[in-house]
């Protein structure tokens, strides 16, 4: 099999030899969406005192970013490519918020591709609470309309290419995920890993 790759400021072009159709895919990470409502409860004064540094943070450094304009920009501009899939990874909620997932379960539907999401470290954690599987764990409940099925790992076959994704926002990668990717991997197909 021959894979050749061509490279621009905003985008990649994977060229495999053999196959049959071409394949259009988005993939986003760290894109921090940080809405926040009252379902948030006890943590929405977290939510407000991230919020107040971050855009104290981006004053001073003299750049205005707003993640869900972005965000929406980018699936606006993928509306128009004809995409197959969308790959979201890791971070892409600054923490777990049902508004933040709302957020970007409207935009996602809006666009009408499936998706692939997978956890970051951001992604199940409120600000200043530790990074660890415990608290993964008691989170991945409000994060399971992103991931629709198994948080730890997924694959999904696509015009001849399995997408695989792994879930390491803890950082770690379990004896579970570990013997996922080596059975998808005994499959032979060509194969895209988003961590």
């Amino acid at each position: 099999m021959h894979i050749t790759h061509r490279f621009t400021d905003d985008s990649a072009t994977i060229r495999i030899e053999g196959l049959a159709t071409r394949l259009r895919m988005l993939h986003l990470t760290d894109t921090h969406m940080h809405y926040y409502d009252e379902r948030d409860g006890n943590m929405v004064e977290g939510c407000v005192d991230f919020i107040k540094r971050r855009e104290a943070h981006m004053e001073q450094a003299g750049v205005h970013y707003v993640p869900g304009d972005t965000f929406h920009e980018h699936l606006a501009r993928a509306a128009t490519e004809r995409l197959d899939l969308l790959a979201l990874t890791g971070d892409i909620v600054h923490f777990p918020s049902p508004a933040s997932v709302d957020f970007v379960l409207d935009e996602v539907d809006a666009l009408g591709v499936p998706m692939m999401y997978t956890c970051g470290n951001h992604d199940v954690h409120y600000t200043n609470e530790p990074v660890n599987d415990e608290i993964r764990l008691t989170r991945l409940d409000a994060l399971q309309p992103l991931h629709d099925g198994d948080p730890d790992c997924q694959a999904r076959d696509l015009g001849g290419i399995r997408f695989v994704s792994v879930d390491s926002a803890v950082p770690q990668i379990s004896a579970k995920q570990v013997e996922f990717v080596a059975g998808q991997l005994l499959e032979n197909a060509p194969t895209v890993l988003l961590t």
